[in-house]
Formats: structure tokens, C-alpha cells, sequence
């Protein structure tokens, strides 16, 4: 059936549809994740790590609002968090420090979930998505001690899709690929032990997927993935 007739008697039907599909980063991609130290900090300083994983999201198309004029409007829901970082310096003014993170695990917050956003995707162009995120950031070296909840960090993306209607439609949102590239920013919590005010910033390629994320430095990570399972 036709994308637009699909929608078409989904609305006139009344009901929810939901689909999920993990949103794993592009190997191919550079995906990193920078930190910015205040000057007040041992220097301050600005340094970037190298990004593995994904995140897993639940779509929902409710008929009542799933029309307008425009497009086809849907939320989603991130259920699961799997992400990894490579170990760097956290005070780059002062290597000799050696005050390295170890392994950055990154799990959804077991308390205001992983995040929520909304799909719109209009009839004619490309369609675009807007999200929030929630995350708990775990250090596996020994200043990870110092921070045994993690770091709470939330960010906000917004981005169009490299797909067309008819490419969603037909894939059940999950084969294509559908690719999202995109920027995303915050601040640590002031309340942070060393970090709080420290802006950082994300930038990474996404793409849809069967199967959840699979590299080796997701391993590092499985004891918090395990403790955390949201």
C-alpha cells in the first residue's frame, strides 16, 4: 500500500502503530564528543573522544494527530543508551597529570529515561527529526571512583533525515539505511565534582539497524550496561 494511503487508514481507523529500530553510529563516520575544561581547572583545556554504539528508539504513530496539511507528524521514545568513548586526558594543559578517564560509558538515566522527540515528515522534501537526551557518563579509569553515579548529562539535537517518505515507509524504519548527521550540546551540572559548567558538544552520524551496536570498546562498558539495563 501507498505511504500516503497507509496513513490515510490509519487515521480513519483510530489507532497507534509503534515500530523500534537502533540508531547505531556509522563506523564509517567520525563520531566524537568534546569537553571543555574552565581555565580555573588545572589549566582548563579541550580535548575529544572518539564515539562507538548506538541508541535504541521506540516510534509511535497515533492516528489522532498523526496527519496535518504538512506531513505526517510521530514521537519516539529512547529506551536504551549503548555508547562508548575512547579514553583521553582530562586536563590536556598538564599530561604529565596522567589523569586519563579511562573508557566513557554512556547509559540512558535509569530515572527520566533516555530521552523523547518528535519525527515529522513532511509530503514533499526531507523529513526531520528534534530530540532530547538523557545520559549517565561513567569514567572506568580511577577518577571514575570520584564519581560512582556518573555524570548526568543532557543534550539537545535537532536534524533533517537523508530519506524520503517512501524510503520510511517501505523499510519499516529500519533498512535503507536512514542516516541522521547531526550536533548536539549541554553543560555539566554545576554540582559536578571538577566538571560542573564545563560545556561539551556532539557530533556524530547516525544510521538505522536491525541488530544493536557491536565494537570491542562496548565491552569495557558492560559492567555499568549490566548494573544500568535501561
Amino acid at each position: 500500500m501507498p505511504a500516503a494511503s497507509t496513513a490515510l487508514a490509519l487515521a480513519l481507523l483510530n489507532v497507534t502503530v509503534t515500530t523500534d529500530l537502533w540508531l547505531n553510529l556509522d563506523p564509517s563516520a567520525q563520531n566524537t564528543l568534546e569537553l571543555v575544561l574552565p581555565a580555573n581547572i588545572l589549566g582548563g583545556g579541550v580535548d575529544t573522544t572518539t564515539l562507538v554504539g548506538g541508541v535504541h528508539a521506540i516510534v509511535t504513530f497515533n492516528s489522532a494527530d498523526l496527519l496535518s496539511p504538512q506531513g505526517i507528524n510521530a514521537d519516539f521514545t529512547v529506551d536504551q543508551i549503548r555508547i562508548a568513548g575512547q579514553s583521553f586526558n582530562l586536563f590536556p594543559v598538564f599530561p604529565q597529570l596522567g589523569l586519563v578517564t579511562g573508557t566513557l560509558c554512556v547509559e540512558a538515566n535509569p530515572v527520566a529515561g533516555g530521552g523523547s522527540g518528535h519525527l515529522f515528515i513532511p509530503v514533499v522534501g526531507s523529513p526531520y527529526v528534534t530530540a532530547d537526551f538523557n545520559t549517565d557518563t561513567f569514567l572506568t579509569g580511577a577518577l571514575g571512583r570520584a564519581i560512582p553515579n556518573g555524570l548526568p548529562l543532557s543534550a539537545h539535537a535537532q536534524a533533517p533525515l537523508q530519506a524520503d517518505l517512501r524510503t520510511l515507509f517501505e523499510s519499516d524504519f529500519q533498512s535503507g539505511p536512514v542516516v541522521v548527521t547531526t550536533s548536539a550540546a549541554g553543560t555539566v551540572p554545576q554540582g559536578v565534582a571538577l566538571f560542573g559548567g564545563a560545556p561539551f558538544s556532539l557530533n556524530v552520524t547516525l544510521e538505522n539497524s536491525f541488530d544493536p551496536p557491536q565494537d570491542p570498546l562496548l565491552t569495557d562498558c558492560d559492567q555499568f550496561f549490566a548494573t544500568h539495563p535501561h
